[in-house]
C-alpha cells in the first residue's frame, strides 16, 4: 500500500457557523412591513416581525412598548436588522439569541460598587458585599492576564432624540453626557407629548450604567455571555465591567 502525506492544511476544515440573528438580519421584510395597519404599538409590531420571521422571542415587557408608531420607512427595500436595530434601540436594549434558540433583549444592568478603608481590605476574593447586580465573578484562577483603565466611563445624564431631519426633539434628563438616538424610523411622525415619553422611558432604562474598560484573557466561561455584569478581582482592585464583546477558541479546553 501506498502511504501519501498530507500537509496540516489538508486536515484541516474551517466551519462557519451563524445562529438565526444571521438570517433575521439579512431577510427582506418589506412585504411584511407595507402589510401592517399603522399605527401600532411597538409591542405588537414586535410580535409580528417575530412571527413573519419565525423566531420566538423571549418574554419580556420593554419600557417603550406601550408607544404607537406610525408608518416611516419609506425604503424600496427592508431588512431585518432595519428594524430589530429600531425596536432594540427604542427601548435601550441590546438584542442576542439565547441558547435555546429565541432571541431576548438584554437589559445592562446597573452595577453598585461597594465602600472599603482602603483597596487592601476587601474581606476576600470571594466575598463581595456589593455583588447583588453582578451575573457573574471572574476570579483571579479563572484568568491569565487582565489588564483595565485606572476609571469608569462617565454615566449617562441626558437623552436627547433627533428627528429625520436632523432636530432635536425631545431630551429627557440634564447633564453633559449625552446619548443620542437618531435615525431610528419609530420616532418619527410622532406627537411630542409621546416623543417626551420616549425620552422619559429611556432615559430611566439607560442612565446610571458604568464600567471600568477592560480587556481579559481568561479560561473559556461559556456561561458568560454579552451583556453580562462581572466582576474580576485584579492585584489589588476589583474591576467592574460588562462583556461587551467575546472569543472562545480552544479545542479540549477553552480559552
Amino acid at each position: 500500500s501506498e502511504v501519501t502525506n498530507k500537509t496540516h492544511e489538508e486536515f484541516t476544515t474551517i466551519i462557519r457557523a451563524y445562529d438565526a440573528l444571521y438570517n433575521i438580519n439579512n431577510k427582506d421584510v418589506t412585504a411584511w412591513y407595507n402589510s401592517l395597519t399603522f399605527p401600532i404599538s411597538v409591542i405588537n409590531m414586535r410580535n409580528s416581525f417575530f412571527n413573519y420571521v419565525g423566531v420566538t422571542q423571549m418574554a419580556d415587557y420593554l419600557p417603550n412598548d406601550g408607544i404607537a408608531v406610525q408608518k416611516s420607512i419609506e425604503d424600496k427595500v427592508i431588512m431585518g436588522a432595519k428594524i430589530i436595530k429600531a425596536i432594540c434601540q427604542i427601548n435601550g436594549r441590546f438584542g442576542r439569541i439565547s441558547r435555546t434558540g429565541r432571541f431576548e433583549y438584554v437589559h445592562l444592568v446597573e452595577g453598585t460598587e461597594a465602600l472599603y478603608p482602603r483597596e487592601d481590605l476587601y474581606p476576600d476574593d470571594d466575598i463581595y458585599p456589593s455583588d447583588e447586580n453582578a451575573l457573574d465573578n471572574v476570579l483571579k484562577a479563572h484568568y491569565k492576564d487582565i489588564s483595565f483603565e485606572n476609571y469608569r466611563v462617565a454615566v449617562i445624564t441626558k437623552v436627547q432624540l433627533v428627528n429625520k431631519d436632523g432636530q432635536i426633539a425631545a431630551t429627557s434628563g440634564n447633564g453633559d453626557n449625552v446619548f443620542t438616538l437618531k435615525d431610528n424610523p419609530l420616532i418619527w411622525g410622532l406627537s411630542q407629548s409621546v416623543l417626551n415619553s420616549v425620552a422619559r422611558n429611556l432615559y430611566n432604562t439607560i442612565q446610571g450604567l458604568w464600567y471600568v474598560p477592560a480587556e481579559v484573557d481568561c479560561v473559556g466561561l461559556p456561561y458568560v455571555e454579552c451583556g453580562d455584569f462581572i466582576l474580576m478581582t485584579a492585584r489589588l482592585s476589583i474591576v467592574r465591567a460588562y462583556v461587551l464583546s467575546r472569543t472562545l477558541k480552544g479545542i479540549q479546553a477553552l480559552y
